[in-house]
């Protein structure tokens, strides 16, 4: 180990030449030369005429507030039908899983004198149902994301 030279000093980052050239405020620099600052001069904005309103226009909140009421009535729900069977499948597949691992216990139960093979049926019913239900409830977090979304 103490017959690697040691770095005194980490070289100075130099963007790669195509950020320089998409980047107006990073001109090409050639190494060993001294990078110069940029100047980006501001752009005129037109004066205002008196009696004239301005370029922006300022929008009350209770304006805003009702063109935004009017927008909402204007969209379609075009995701309905996605909700429906999402929150369908979802019910399913908590049903089903509910029943294989209520099968599960079931069968661990009554197969317990049979020993390692009687158990491991069992045991399989419960973790594949764990499954399903774990299904259904990534497909209603789903559905209630994107209903939060619209």
């Amino acid at each position: 180990m103490e017959d690697l030279p040691r770095r005194s000093k980490a070289p100075e980052f130099q963007p790669p030449p195509w950020e320089a050239l998409t980047s107006p405020e990073v001109p090409l620099q050639e190494p060993g030369e001294e990078q110069k600052p940029v100047v980006i001069p501001p752009i005129p904005q037109p004066a205002a005429e008196p009696g004239t309103k301005s370029q922006r226009a300022t929008v009350e909140s209770e304006q805003l507030e009702g063109m935004l009421v009017q927008l909402s009535i204007e969209e379609t729900d075009s995701g309905r039908e996605f909700r429906t069977v999402s929150l369908l499948s979802a019910l399913f597949l908590a049903a089903v899983g509910l029943m294989m691992m209520v099968w599960g216990v079931v069968a661990t139960v009554r197969t317990a004198q049979a020993g390692v093979a009687g158990a491991t049926g069992g045991l399989i019913l419960i973790v594949f149902g764990g499954g399903f239900m774990g299904i259904a409830a990534w497909t209603a977090v789903r559905y209630t994301k994107r209903r939060g979304e619209r």
